[in-house]
């Protein structure tokens, strides 16, 4: 590769790089130190996993009721400590999901509409979260 390719390709690289933040700080908001990690964001699911993995993740959801109804969380961690947090105006609900965890989130006491999600680690090995929100 000649000189001009290389610096188109790096060129494409940081547009890549940036296009891809753009699109993650309207989905995602993270603060966090992970390793061996991979991070899946769709419509209908959000799934993490990790080496390692110390802080936090939020999602901002905006759920009908059916989806509300049908938050489920699959979980497995080997260590340290993983928790949901759910958060609507004043109202929030933390999960303990620690260790391995496989169920609906309670949401009684939440509305359809906008909820944050927030996936708390505290020095968490061996994650595997998929949440869900489809029926």
């Amino acid at each position: 590769m000649n000189r001009k390719s290389w610096l188109a390709l790096g060129i494409l690289i940081v547009v890549i790089g940036l296009a891809g933040c753009a699109y993650g700080a309207r989905a995602m908001s993270n603060s966090w130190s992970i390793s061996g990690s991979s991070v899946n964001l769709q419509d209908d699911s959000w799934s993490i996993s990790a080496r390692t993995v110390n802080g936090h993740a939020t999602r901002r959801l905006d759920l009908s009721a059916g989806e509300l109804a049908a938050l489920h969380i699959d979980s497995t961690s080997g260590g340290g400590s993983v928790y949901v947090i759910l958060t609507q105006g004043d109202n929030e609900r933390s999960t303990d999901i620690s260790g391995e965890f496989y169920g609906y989130i309670d949401t009684s006491g939440f509305e359809p509409g906008r909820i944050r999600l927030r996936l708390q680690f505290g020095r968490a090995k061996g994650v595997d979260v998929l949440v869900s929100w489809t029926g």
